[in-house]
């Protein structure tokens, strides 16, 4: 309706041969040192999940969006989990808008919060670590096939703010965004420099875009 929306999607995938990416348990040895090592392998899997979308219209100009997301992924050929498969993830957003402010158009406001829980779904050994391995690193990936744990969940803040200048037919927008406004240290499962270091601390966009 004119007040809100609402809009949620299933879907299940039944795969065979499916192609991923598997954590090697050697290391690469190189000049510059040790780097981890993947190989493309294949394995029947289950792919299912769920999306879930909506916007509401709180009072007057101000707006509520939400995103819920989650994916579960099953090794047939093994019955475990596949490994990188993305967390679930709940982000919402409140949106405040004017049509037109002085000489400003399109102006709006927008603060989000997202917040990702730690991905509990992955596949684990079925081999006892302290049999075969010694180190931190090898008992690490007897246990769950990684190289590391799973990092664990987070939650980040952002805002944003926008404008538009017309002059005729030609259009001159700006937008700016501060990304992980609370300066948040964190590490996201899907990213593989989780393995060395932190993901990005707060940052600040700016755009400019001219229409003609």
């Amino acid at each position: 309706s004119d007040k809100w929306g609402l809009e949620v999607s299933g879907y299940y995938h039944y795969m065979n041969d499916f192609i991923y990416l598997k954590p090697q348990p050697d290391p690469r040895l190189t000049i510059r040192g040790a780097f981890p090592v993947y190989k493309y392998e294949q394995t029947d899997a289950n792919i299912w999940g769920l999306d879930i979308g909506g916007r509401a219209n709180i009072v007057g100009t101000l707006f509520w969006e939400t995103s819920l997301s989650t994916v579960h992924g099953v090794d047939r050929s093994n019955d475990k989990y596949l490994i990188s498969m993305p967390a679930d993830r709940w982000k919402n957003a409140l949106i405040y808008s004017f049509a037109q402010l002085g000489g400003l158009k399109d102006l709006e406001f927008k603060i989000s919060g997202l917040q990702v829980w730690t991905q509990q779904r992955t596949p684990m050994n079925t081999v006892d670590p302290s049999e075969v391995f010694d180190s931190v690193i090898d008992y690490n990936y007897a246990v769950y096939e990684d190289f590391l744990p799973p990092p664990p969940g987070y939650f980040l803040l952002e805002f944003e703010a926008g404008f538009s200048l017309l002059s005729g037919t030609e259009k001159l927008k700006f937008h700016m965004a501060i990304r992980n406004l609370l300066n948040v240290s964190y590490r996201d499962y899907l990213n593989r420099l989780r393995y060395y270091a932190d993901d990005t601390g707060r940052s600040l966009e700016l755009r400019i875009k001219y229409q003609f």
